[in-house]
């Protein structure tokens, strides 16, 4: 039957049981046919007529509640299509109809005074599921999957170097759903098709997204757990709050909101209790139902990331999050463990190593017979408790978690096309977009793993195909399957063995090269609609490409050639600080004990004027490039002969000393000690570039205060300079003009003092060797 025959058929019924029976028909054509959904859909006709459906006059009419039913439904099936389905529904502001329906029904609830309406699990329940569905697949697409990207969608924030994914506009959605002071909302405004046009469909998704969370509207949702607690009703509700709930803003509004009473507002001043918390937490300790705890769970673990909820939270709440985790169905337990780590994470001053160890122990226990999706939430849970945690990592390499990730990579490899781009059938049945989220999740467990356990490395790196997997993997259809992958390759690339040996026979480096070119030069439009989220794998590729290039001619030669040192200047050139500060660390990593030739070709594409506009206070990106630029400098005038030295200081013109000064006086030793090191190279230049050095009062004034510095860093960085400036290094004597022109800042005193009283043998041995030094000139 087409759509055309379809509304015809459902406009042409009069009896209010017939078009019951016509719907009913309907949602069995639809459900498991995704072409159907997609016809349904764009069919404006249609989808006008369900949606004119989810308007009763009467909540007592048992045919008018089952019409809403199978309506809402139907228009929650329609939302499992994709962009193909979605999109149309979300034109056509299928999300403000269904909370008109929550607003009408909480409206007559409240006429009832007290007594309860009948309907209520019957219209609520599949309200809120297609609610759930359509924002849920809405901030999918908008968003990224909340686990893994996929192979549609091409990025999703992956906390690589700091979240920059996309997150809902601060515009609300006043347009869509005009609420009056009764509680009835008008019908939704706006033109049908405003989404045509990706920008279009941007604006109207998160307008959609954003509904939620208009105060009167978030009202209405949440009294909804005061009328029932039907899990049929809370269900839905719980997880589509999870899913939406990314800012703090969004999180802080559902944790003041509480119900309305004769002495207090719905949105009075933060409450010392939270009456949605309070709510999750009795059912955490009363509720057995698994789909039930699994939806508070998933919810808690969002809210518990705000401030306000870290506060409440209380050891109660963990001793039962801890019971939940070894004794409760697998999808309990996996949720568990999730939550469990959200609070750790929120209250890591009063997180208990056991506590984690049994997190640990859990994971590995359920993962082996796990299905798809329970593997990816229990990757993501791993890289979330062990990150920044070197002890833990530890840990859970004697647990043998790096030995399993690394059998389930095999699989999921063996179940990959020689090529991410290739035809060929896959000899394991995978779900293509399941495939990817898995592959994404257990490279980033695996970096995460890896990050600060050189043993894990290690095994990482000896592991049958692994290295293969992951050069393949940097090259990966999916976005996030690559950002992942440049995450573990950057987590490899600290142990100094495996950056010199594995990584390159492998063809890791160079294919991680080639991913930057190609991200690189990856087409405006794309990038464009994707916005910032386009440079993820850009700054997951550079940031392993640091470490890579640091004293390492081979892949040095690789990243010089074809223009490898344009592509980092121009990425330093951007408008994304994370990626900006990551090139500039590798541009700094390159010219690093590199040939004077490299760093010539460095400074001429990177350009004078453009470092030194790095090296100010008020550079790019608020001078954030600062200490980069530093070291640089530092690295590019370190090992070269006084004519190319000299080059750099005549293109740096009469700025550089007085740049250098700046920072050395600065109180920020990552700004101090760089200058400090730069102007030690800088001593060994002409004589008429010392004297400038020594004849600058602001410098020596800096040098000389970072000699009473408690840094140490600092302090020999000021031994080192005064000692480049005094000493001649090819005769082993000390300059005597020099000498005499520094005699009033007194160092040979304080070198002598710093000698007699300092407690770090490397600062003794530097101030020993100054000190006969002056004594000579003196």
């Amino acid at each position: 039957m087409t759509t055309a025959s379809t509304y015809q058929s459902l406009t042409s019924l009069s009896d209010a049981t017939q078009r019951l029976q016509a719907l009913k028909d309907l949602k069995n054509t639809v459900i498991g046919n995704t072409w159907k959904k997609v016809d349904v859909a764009h069919d404006s006709d249609v989808l006008d007529y369900l949606l004119a459906l989810l308007s009763p006059d009467d909540f007592y009419d048992v045919t008018q509640v089952e019409l809403v039913g199978e309506a809402a439904t139907i228009l929650g099936t329609l939302a499992s299509g994709g962009a193909l389905t979605v999109k149309p529904l979300v034109a056509a502001r299928t999300p403000a109809h269904l909370v008109r329906v929550v607003h009408a029904f909480s409206a007559a609830q409240g006429r009832q005074s007290g007594a309860k309406l009948p309907g209520a699990v019957a219209v609520l329940a599949p309200v809120l599921r297609a609610l759930r569905n359509v924002l849920s697949q809405t901030a999918d697409l908008l968003w990224g999957h909340m686990r893994g990207v996929g192979v549609e969608q091409r990025v999703v924030g992956t906390g690589l170097v700091g979240d920059i994914g996309a997150v809902p506009t601060q515009r609300g959605v006043d347009s869509l759903a005009k609420l009056h002071g009764d509680g009835q909302s008008c019908e939704p405004t706006g033109e049908r098709g405003k989404g045509k046009g990706h920008s279009y469909w941007k604006t109207d998704a998160a307008d959609a997204l954003e509904l939620v969370f208009e105060p009167d509207n978030l009202a209405a949702l949440l009294r909804v757990m005061q009328q029932t607690t039907d899990p049929r009703v809370l269900v839905p509700l719980y997880h589509m709050l999870a899913r939406l709930a990314l800012l703090p803003r969004h999180r802080t509004a559902l944790l003041v909101w509480r119900p309305t009473t004769a002495a207090t507002s719905t949105w009075a001043p933060i409450p010392p209790s939270s009456f949605l918390l309070d709510k999750l937490a009795v059912s955490l300790q009363t509720m057995r139902a698994p789909k039930m705890l699994e939806a508070v769970l998933e919810l808690f673990a969002v809210l518990v990331q705000d401030p306000i909820a870290s506060a409440a939270q209380g050891d109660k709440v963990v001793r039962v999050l801890e019971d939940l985790v070894v004794n409760a169905s697998v999808g309990v337990r996996i949720a568990a463990a999730g939550c469990l780590t959200s609070v750790l994470r929120a209250e890591s001053q009063r997180a208990s190593v056991s506590t984690k160890l049994q997190i640990l122990r859990t994971v590995q226990q359920l993962f082996a017979d796990a299905s798809g999706e329970d593997k990816i939430k229990l990757c993501f849970v791993l890289s979330s408790l062990v990150a920044d945690d070197a002890a833990l990592q530890c840990n859970a390499a004697e647990e043998a978690l790096p030995t399993t990730l690394l059998d389930y990579l095999s699989e999921l490899a063996a179940a990959l096309p020689s090529s991410p781009s290739s035809p060929t059938p896959s000899p394991v049945q995978l779900n293509a977009d399941l495939s990817a989220r898995s592959l994404e999740a257990v490279l980033l467990a695996l970096a995460s793993l890896a990050f600060q356990h050189e043993r894990t490395r290690v095994l990482i790196s000896e592991h049958p195909g692994t290295l293969s997997t992951v050069r393949s993997a940097l090259s990966h259809t999916s976005y996030g399957v690559r950002a992942a992958a440049a995450q573990l390759v950057r987590a490899l690339s600290r142990t100094v063995a495996l950056l010199r040996t594995s990584l390159v026979d492998a063809g890791v480096a160079d294919a991680l090269v080639a991913l930057l070119r190609a991200e690189a030069a990856a087409d405006p439009s794309t990038r464009d609609a994707l916005g910032q989220r386009a440079r993820t794998v850009e700054i997951a590729a550079t940031a392993a490409l640091c470490n890579l290039v640091t004293d390492f001619s081979p892949l040095k030669a690789t990243l010089i050639s074809d223009g490898g040192v344009a592509m980092l200047v121009g990425l330093v050139d951007g408008d994304v600080p994370a990626l900006a500060l990551n090139a500039a660390w590798a541009l700094k990593n390159l010219v690093y004990h590199s040939p004077e030739t490299l760093k010539m070709d460095v400074l001429r594409e990177l350009g004078a004027d453009k470092l030194r506009a790095l090296l100010a206070p008020t550079g790019p990106h608020g001078g954030s490039l600062r200490p980069q630029a530093l070291e640089l400098l530092q690295n590019l005038v370190a090992d070269v002969t006084p004519p190319e030295l000299m080059r750099v200081v005549d293109a740096l013109g009469d700025d550089l000393v007085p740049l250098l000064a700046a920072a050395a006086a600065s109180p920020d030793a990552d700004l101090a000690v760089p200058a400090l090191a730069a102007v030690a190279n800088l001593a060994l230049g002409t004589d008429a570039l010392r004297t400038a050095l020594a004849a600058h009062t602001p410098l020596m004034d800096a040098v000389s205060a970072a000699l009473a510095a408690p840094n140490t860093a600092l302090v020999l960085g000021a031994i080192r300079v005064v000692r480049m400036l005094v000493e001649n290094p090819t005769r082993r004597r000390p300059r005597q003009a020099m000498a005499d022109l520094l005699a009033p800042y007194e160092y040979r005193r304080r070198v002598r003092d710093i000698a007699s009283t300092a407690r770090r043998t490397d600062i003794v041995h530097a101030a020993l060797v100054l000190s006969e030094l002056l004594d000579r000139a003196h």
